[in-house]
């Protein structure tokens, strides 16, 4: 018999290129959307390790309120973005707008660590390197070049709702932190704690709220513009018969001695109602 043929096997489908692969090159206005976004992220959380590092009775530290030396500032600020894409090729600027950073030889591979630390020191040149991501036919400013790094738009990215969910969590976690941040470093103030005692040992607030007043969980203190000029602590008082709020009008007693209490005064409810709940009832004449 015949030898049947054997059947050609069908030659097998091309291997369909990753989905991982490149789609385009990343526009212009999403890498500059990318990096406003790393650096209001950076700016936070510098104000938040600045809130960290406040030590007790900060009001009276020689140049706690003021922000320093500039300079200091802004090397912290470009340390940070330099350390930002690292180590995936993207910071939380680039996974908002949906693009990454790859090897230009080799899209499918992410640059090492070196080259993304070489690509973002030369952020230094910002204006110089934000024209070269314009003018370049491939958007390659310096700091690609010389790391030998592309910007992508990659085919697959997570969705846009859950990408711009990550950025609203971040960036409302970081406000309640430093909310609360700002709130435990005013009742570590030697002018709140000057306050709270002269607010306990006041007449008028212990006739109004009871003998031992404490102090409640709403607190806030104006700071004097200029110098001579008193600083207001507003604080609730709590007790037995009540509430009321007080504020205690405090001097400067030179530049690292502590403050002085001018004046305590009550806010809620007001003195007149007071002196009227006080004074006894006159019968009208007959």
């Amino acid at each position: 018999m015949p030898k049947e043929k054997s059947q050609a096997s069908p030659a097998s489908p091309p291997a369909a290129p990753p989905t991982d692969a490149p789609a385009a090159l990343a526009a212009q206005h999403m890498r500059w959307f990318a990096l406003i976004v790393d650096y209001l992220l950076v700016v936070v959380v510098l104000k938040m390790a600045e809130q960290v590092m406040l030590p007790a009775r900060w009001d009276l530290t020689p140049h706690a309120l003021e922000s320093g030396n500039p300079w200091n500032w802004v090397a912290l600020v470009f340390l940070t973005l330099m350390l930002r894409d690292l180590p995936w090729g993207r910071g939380l600027g680039k996974y908002i707008v949906g693009i990454t950073v790859v090897r230009a030889d080799n899209p499918l591979q992410r640059p090492g660590v070196v080259a993304l630390l070489i690509r973002n020191a030369t952020l230094i040149l910002l204006p110089l390197e934000g024209v070269l991501v314009f003018t370049h036919p491939f958007f390659r400013r310096l700091g690609d070049r010389l790391s030998g790094t592309v910007v992508v738009a990659p085919v697959r990215v997570a969705p846009a709702l859950r990408r711009f969910l990550v950025l609203a969590i971040v960036f409302l976690a970081s406000l309640l932190a430093s909310f609360l941040l700002g709130r435990h470093n005013l009742f570590r103030t030697a002018a709140y704690q000057v306050a709270e005692r002269a607010m306990r040992a006041d007449p008028a607030v212990m006739r109004t709220v009871g003998d031992t007043p404490a102090p409640g969980s709403d607190a806030n203190i104006a700071w004097p513009l200029e110098p001579g000029l008193p600083a207001t602590v507003s604080l609730m008082a709590e007790g037995a018969l009540g509430e009321a709020k007080v504020e205690v009008l405090l001097m400067r007693i030179g530049t690292e001695a502590g403050w002085r209490v001018q004046e305590v005064r009550l806010v809620t409810p007001p003195a007149a109602d007071l002196e009227q709940k006080e004074a006894p009832r006159v019968k009208p004449a007959q």
